[in-house]
């Protein structure tokens, strides 16, 4: 009863009154029609359960069975309820008493539903009969054949099959033949009672061999077979349908096709196709069919790490080095135990390649990838790749594939973003034209209609005239197809991120993908959806650009995407590209090292004879990779800067994307950490600062449309900002080369008129210069309007002008030397600006510049930058202004504003200047006609040459036709101007005394005129001949005197040249020497006269007129101050002084100094400093000063001829000249005894050289004769003792061969020699002395003995005057047969050769008898030395021609005979007998002497010498 309260149809209620209406209530449920099968269930388990229970008995149970139960559907859920209840004994009961009462359940039923246990258990059916009928029935299911499925068993039936299908499929146009190929096989299975599924398989295995061209019948057949799922597969509804429909007897036959596949042989191409288009089209399921392809994971495993290794070995190979991948030398044991052990590590690699692509074409999941691939099977294809990414990697039709759906997927969105022309898509598929020949020699082109044919790659090219198809054109049916721009972002979530770098395969596709991009770009503007496209871009299309292969055009696509976006944008885009992917990503990191090695190649071959391929060839690199390309020639650029011209040149093939790169190229070589631009001295700029900007430069004036001028100006203008040095010389070049710009300093003072004159002029002097700036109107333009954009005029020069003082004001402890040299580099930096402002700028120029009060006052501009920036925009009516009021300090501000608003070119006229060009270009235009017409003849002339001279005369004529016009102009200009400062003159100067007069010049001076002239080269001739122009005019109380007077009597120049720099300094001595020629100019008696009436000159207000005699007077002051000036800045230790000072005299070399007694003491100054500075830059300039100084030693002028002197002055300086020349001339005659003593000194020192080298050459010489005679006898004695030869004659060994040895060898080696009684003689010990002595000479004197040996190979003249040392000769040669006797005597006695027959004889055996001596072995014919030392020697006595020849043939033969030290015996041996024999008692006499030819004593003398024969018998002994 534990259990009626969880029954919910079995209540107490029911069972308590079970028997009456309880049991009714339930059978009421189970009668109701459409009862639940479940409610019939929980209705027979309660009451099983109340059976257990004891709340019911079986016998109730039974009866109430019998009523319920009144179909067989309830009969067997009740069974299936029985058969979950455990057996227990009241179970047995009430399966007794349903088997005693049969008609409530039938057995049959009972034993269809019951478990065999339950049945035996409740003896419901006898064990033995059941088991029996069940194996019967086994049998007959399972193991009675009724159809035939093997061939043997029903060949002719199957046969017939084969043969049927065979001809069916080979028929053309068979597609109406489905009905008929059903009715046959239908028949044939009848007929022959062929098993059906047997039948399916040789069916599927003749479609295999049969695919091409056959899968329409092959799908319609299927399709009206009896195999044909009742529910077809689907595959592309996603991953969740890929498991259902299909047909299982299909999906199983396939399967065991795989099963059964060799592991060694790869499965058929049609096969796999075919069953790829199976499941394609619904006839099985893509789940069914992938479970039985292998292999398992284990092996994906180990595919994978094959792959991972092998990707690994090409990442190390793409950007490792030839060196590197270089085979390592093996030693023979290495090779012999390679070949003991197998192959080696190459072998080895080999192997394991193999086996990936082995592996690859056995493996079946990648080959029915492949086959999915092909026919467009989207889903399960994805469902691989997806399992198994490396998948996509592992071979190039992977990608090819999956681009080729990506591109049918994509083409609804791509089609409403490019809509292409309905003419030019036919236009595009027209049919090509052939040419083909015609009548009469014609060509007629006529349309070629190529043959269609069907192929099983759906990636066949062209060939010839044949159309490859791919034969299942139903392919791309049920693909995915996006037409959103959500879809395709979806899109690339699933398959690109596989994809990687390999999403280029494809340039088409990857094309297209971009223009989707581009123009959804534009579609949606600035919402979400662009910055969503932009991280498509970075995550998918960015990384495979990389691997597009010298294709410009997909490149070309992606970048036109990232244009609609910001530089800062692109170039964090590059930068992670380059920082992140190009490291972690390892296919991009395989781009990145093959562009860099490529790059690195190309730049090793470049050659003089392959530039142009060579220079393409690195383009062409750069179309996909270019940074990495770039980066790798920016390096070479900066230890190379020979390389920027052909780089230079190269960029014009470089794309738009690879300009982008290449401007971030040049700012990470520009910022990159840790190397200086400044060297250590802190002077001049390092080579590599040097090189990039200079390949900077050159790219902005040749492409400046093409660099990103904003972005790289931006970046400078920045790097102002933080007042950092590097981009100073960047920009200094940029504004150089984009605007043909040169310094104007070191120009003559001729130069600087023509150029601040009529335009034609300032041409002719450009051009010497080799000044651009009038052809580079293009670059030069879009500079300047690139400031004009940026609004960084202002900016630019505030910054430069701050960074100058901030350089000078530093707290950096740096030489002044340095100072100066930075200073003077940012004021031609900020002329430079100035001049590319002024000359490209247009009129909004103006508009954009700050007004020069603002500059000055609140930015701390200084005047002369702030006048220079504008000065090009002022107009004539603007000269009167009164700019300058408020910084005039004392000046009135007429002329304050006036002097800095002119220029040069309005105070500069000379008519003169104009006329004498006009007559240069004539003689210029007349000869170059001249030699046109001489050309023209010639023929040797080429047409570039004739063009180059047709053009310079009509430039040279061009010049000549508008110089009278700008002539014209210039000198009505000129007028103007002077007539406007006549005007304004007469209100600049209005003192009334002499004070007030010296004041207001001084004032002017120090706020005008002293800031201007140092300004540049320019304003330091304006200054000057301002001063003048103002005495010209005449204004009221003005004094030129006292103005000069000021300048030179001051001590201006001394305290200036201590504070200028280098630059200052040669425009300060530009503005003294132009003062200077105008004054020389009045010393003209004539001149003088008219200038006293036209303007007289007074030195002050109260003074009278000047004399000629005053001002000559005068003027000799005004050089004796200067002369002052610059003496005590010579005289001064100080740098920067002393290096003033000399730049100033080279500036006023023409003009100054004129005086005699000046112009000496300015030498003896300068030769001073050129004798005692330590400092090589001012020692080398000022000795070059001295050559200037000098070569106008002639037009010094006497003192008392430059001035009017008294009679007593002029006396007491030609006695003080006197004096001067007197002791010049002991001086000189002093300095010329010195001299003669110092050479004769130098000639005894060189002579005594001479002979020390002679002498150690000598003994140097003899010590190699005794060594090698020493060598040659040892060696002759070893070969001598030799007796195992066994009497033959010996044979003659080749050069360092080895020579066996005897088993008697070691007597001549080992056995010890009785000393002789006699002890060392007096030679030996003086030869060994000598040795030493020579030895220790050779060790001190090697180079001078070189150095002397090379001068005594200078050829003589063969005369008896001209003999080389002729005693030392002859008592050399009459020394030399001597020291050979003495030597050979001292060879003899300690030479171990001698005593060897003594302990030889000894050990001799007393039966044999003594054999005659051997025949000593020959000596050379010219002796040890070798004959061609008797050839030098013999040249020697011919006058000494080739001495050198000699002495080095003695060296060679030296070199000779101690490499091959072995005396062979030229004599038969006599014996055979094995004792070793004694040298001889007596040496033969020596062989007989050539007779000497006539005439020929004195050329054989030295050759019979060098013989000499044998002087005693241990020289002969020791030949042995």
């Amino acid at each position: 009863m534990a259990h009626s309260n969880a029954n919910i149809h079995l209540t107490e209620d029911v069972i308590a009154d079970f028997a009456g209406t309880g049991s009714q209530r339930l059978i009421e449920k189970l009668h109701v029609k459409d009862v639940p099968k479940d409610t019939m269930s929980e209705i027979f388990i309660e009451i099983l359960i109340c059976l257990e229970d004891g709340s019911l008995t079986s016998n109730a149970i039974a009866d109430f069975l019998q009523q319920a139960i009144n179909d067989e559907e309830k009969a067997i859920i009740f069974c299936q309820a029985l058969d979950v209840v455990p057996l227990t004994e009241s179970m047995e009961a009430l399966m007794g008493e349903l088997n005693e009462r049969q008609a409530v359940i039938k057995p049959k039923t009972i034993a269809e539903n019951v478990d065999l246990a339950l049945l035996t258990s409740s003896n419901l059916a006898p064990v033995q009969s059941l088991n029996r009928q069940l194996n019967m029935k086994k049998r007959d299911i399972f193991y009675t054949q009724k159809n035939f499925n093997l061939f043997h068993e029903e060949f002719e039936g199957y046969s017939k099959l084969v043969q049927e299908m065979f001809n069916i499929l080979k028929t053309s146009n068979n597609v109406g033949l489905v009905d008929f190929a059903i009715r046959s096989t239908e028949s044939l299975i009848g007929h022959y009672q062929l098993d059906p599924n047997r039948v399916l398989d040789i069916l599927l295995d003749v479609f295999t061999h049969l695919i091409v061209g056959n899968h329409v019948f092959m799908i319609k057949f299927l399709k009206s077979s009896r195999w044909w799922p009742a529910e077809p597969a689907t595959s592309d509804a996603g991953f969740e349908e890929l498991r259902h429909g299909g047909s299982e007897t299909a999906a199983k036959s396939l399967g065991l096709k795989f099963l059964k596949a060799s592991k060694d042989e790869a499965l058929t191409d049609t096969f796999k196709v075919m069953v790829a288009i199976l499941v394609k089209e619904g006839f099985v399921s893509f789940g069914s069919i992938y479970k039985y392809v292998r292999p398992d994971d284990t092996e994906m495993q180990d595919l994978e790490a094959l792959y991972k290794k092998e990707l690994d070995e090409k990442v190390f190979k793409s950007g490792a080095s030839a060196l590197a991948l270089a085979a390592p030398l093996t030693s023979e044991d290495d090779i012999s135990d390679k070949g003991a052990n197998g192959s080696n590590k190459d072998e080895e690699q080999q192997s394991i390649n193999e086996t990936l692509q082995s592996r690859l074409e056995t493996n079946i999941t990648f080959q029915v990838l492949k086959a999915f691939l092909e026919v467009g099977l989207y889903w399960p294809s994805l469902y691989i790749i997806t399992e198994f990414p490396f998948l996509v990697h592992v071979d190039a039709l992977v990608p090819e594939y999956i681009l080729r759906m990506v591109d049918v997927i994509i083409s609804p969105l791509y089609e409403n973003a490019l809509k292409v022309p309905e003419s030019l898509i036919k236009a595009l598929n027209k049919d090509r034209l052939s040419p083909q020949a015609h009548n009469m020699g014609s060509i007629k082109y006529k349309e070629v209609k190529p043959t269609r044919m069907f192929c099983l790659k759906p990636t066949s090219v062209l060939q010839s005239d044949k159309d490859l198809i791919y034969f299942y054109q139903e392919w791309s049916r049920n693909l995915p197809r996006v037409d959103k721009i959500d879809a395709f972002f979806k899109l690339g979530q699933e398959i690109f991120k596989y994809l990687g770098t390999k999403l280029s395969a494809d340039v088409a596709v990857f094309s297209k993908l971009c223009d989707v991009l581009t123009s959804q770009c534009v579609i949606h503007g600035n919402t979400e959806y662009k910055e969503r496209c932009f991280n498509f871009f970075r995550n998918y299309i960015l990384p495979a650009i990389g691997a597009i292969e010298e294709n410009p055009v997909p490149v070309s696509k992606a970048f036109k995407f990232l244009q609609q976006f910001s530089v800062d944008d692109r170039f964090n885009l590059y930068g992670e590209l380059h920082q992140v992917l190009a490291k972690n990503n390892l296919h991009v990191k395989i781009n990145y090292n093959k562009a860099e090695k490529a790059t690195k190649d190309s730049l090793k071959r470049l050659s003089k004879e392959n530039v142009a391929p060579m220079m393409k060839r690195l383009a062409k690199i750069s179309y996909s990779n270019p940074l990495p390309c770039f980066l790798t020639i920016l390096q070479q650029i900066e230890s190379y800067d020979n390389l920027n011209s052909l780089v230079v040149d190269t960029a014009q093939y470089f794309s738009k994307y690879g300009w982008d790169n290449l401007t971030l190229a040049i700012l990470m070589r520009l910022t990159s950490l840790g190397r200086s631009n400044i060297q250590q001295d802190g002077l001049h700029e390092r080579q590599w600062i040097q090189s990039l900007a200079s390949f900077i430069g050159q790219l902005c004036h040749k492409y400046p449309d093409s660099i990103d001028l904003r972005t790289i100006v931006s970046y400078l203008v920045k790097s102002f900002h933080l007042q950092e040095s590097s981009g100073l010389l960047v920009f200094k070049e940029i504004l150089a080369l984009t605007g043909g710009l040169k310094p104007i300093s070191n120009l003559t003072p001729h130069q600087i008129e023509m150029i601040n004159s009529g335009e034609s002029l300032e041409k002719l002097v450009y051009k010497t210069i080799d000044d651009t700036r009038f052809s580079s109107q293009l670059p030069g333009t879009k500079l300047a309007n690139v400031f004009l954009e940026l609004d960084v005029v202002n900016e630019i020069l505030v910054l430069l002008s701050n960074l100058n003082k901030a350089i000078i004001a530093g707290e950096e402890l740096t030489h002044l030397k340095v100072l100066a040299n930075r200073a003077d580099d940012i004021d031609t930096v900020l002329h430079f600006f100035c001049t590319l402002v002024g000359f490209f700028g247009d009129d909004e120029i103006p508009n954009n510049l700050q007004a020069i009060t603002t500059l000055v006052d609140k930015y701390g501009v200084p005047i002369p930058w702030a006048f220079e920036i504008w000065r090009p925009y002022f107009t004539d009516t603007e000269v009167q202004g009164d700019i300058g009021e408020k910084f005039t300090c004392g000046v009135e501000p007429s002329l304050f504003t006036t002097f800095w608003s002119l220029k040069l070119f309005d105070i500069n006229f000379d008519r003169e200047l104009y006329d004498s060009e006009l007559s240069k270009l004539e003689s210029t235009a007349s000869s170059l006609r001249e030699t046109l017409l001489v050309a023209r003849k010639d023929r040797s002339s080429t047409s570039a040459f004739l063009q180059k001279l047709k053009a310079d005369i009509v430039r040279t004529e061009d010049f000549h036709a508008k110089i009278p016009a700008e002539r014209d102009f210039h000198e009505t200009h000129n007028k103007e101007v002077k007539e406007l400062l006549k005007q304004r003159c007469r209100s600049w100067f209005l003192p009334n005394t002499d004070e007030e007069l010296a004041t207001a010049i001084n004032t002017f001076l120090q706020e005008c005129v002293f800031p201007r002239c140092v300004h540049s080269s320019f304003d330091a001739i304006f200054s000057a001949r301002f001063l003048f122009l103002v005495h010209e005019l005449n204004p009221n109380n003005y004094s030129i005197i006292e103005a000069l007077n000021q300048i030179f009597q001051s001590d201006i120049v001394f305290g200036a040249l201590f504070t200028c720099t280098p630059s200052e300094a040669e425009c300060l001595g530009i503005f003294y020497a132009e003062i200077l020629k105008r004054l020389s100019v009045w010393y003209n008696e004539e001149v003088f006269a008219g200038l006293a009436q036209a303007t007289p000159l007074k030195k002050n207000i109260s003074s009278s007129n000047l004399s000629l005699g005053d001002f000559k007077k005068i003027l000799f002051e005004f050089h004796s101050s200067l002369l002052s000036d610059i003496s005590r800045s010579l005289i001064a230790n100080e740098y920067m002084c002393r290096r003033n000072a000399i730049t100033l005299m080279k500036n006023l070399f023409g003009v100054y100094p004129n005086v005699e007694d000046h112009c000496e003491t300015i030498v003896d100054l300068i030769e001073k400093i050129s004798t005692t500075e330590e400092r090589d830059d001012l020692k080398l300039s000022s000795s070059a000063l001295i050559g200037h100084v000098k070569s106008r030693s002639k037009s010094w002028v006497h003192m008392w001829d430059f001035y009017d002197m008294s009679e007593d002055e002029k006396a007491k300086q030609i006695d003080k000249r006197k004096a001067i020349e007197e002791n010049r001339e002991r001086r000189k005659e002093a300095l010329r005894r010195q001299k003669e003593e110092e050479e004769r000194r130098m000639r005894e020192e060189e002579e005594r050289r001479r002979q020390e080298a002679r002498l150690a050459e000598e003994e140097e010489r003899k010590r190699k004769m005794e060594e090698e005679r020493i060598e040659q006898q040892k060696q002759a004695t070893a070969k001598a003792l030799s007796y195992d030869n066994e009497g033959k004659a010996p044979i003659r060994q080749a050069r360092n061969e080895e020579v066996e040895r005897g088993r008697y060898d070691q007597y001549s080696r080992t056995t010890p020699r009785p000393e002789t009684p006699k002890g060392p003689s007096a030679q030996s010990r003086s030869a060994d002395s000598m040795q030493n002595k020579a030895s220790k000479v050779l060790e001190q004197k090697d180079l001078k003995v070189k150095k002397l040996a090379s001068e005594e190979t200078k050829p003589q003249q063969a005369t008896p005057g001209h003999a080389k040392e002729p005693d030392v000769e002859k008592a050399r040669d009459e020394a030399k047969p001597m020291e050979d006797a003495k030597t050979q005597s001292n060879i003899k006695r300690d030479s171990p050769a001698a005593e060897a027959p003594t302990q030889i004889r000894a050990s001799t055996p007393s039966h044999r008898r003594p054999l005659p001596p051997q025949q000593p072995p020959r000596q050379p014919r010219f002796g040890s030395s070798g004959r061609h030392e008797d050839r030098g020697s013999r040249h020697d006595d011919r006058g000494s021609r080739h001495d050198d020849r000699g002495s080095r043939h003695d060296d060679r033969d030296n070199r000779k005979d101690s490499g091959n030290n072995k005396v062979y015996q030229r004599g038969p041996i006599r014996s055979q007998s094995t004792t070793p024999l004694p040298p001889p008692s007596t040496p033969p006499p020596p062989p007989p002497t050539a007779p000497l030819r006539k005439g020929s004593d004195r050329d054989r003398g030295d050759r019979k010498r060098g013989w000499g024969g044998f002087r005693d018998r241990g020289q002969k002994r020791a030949r042995y």
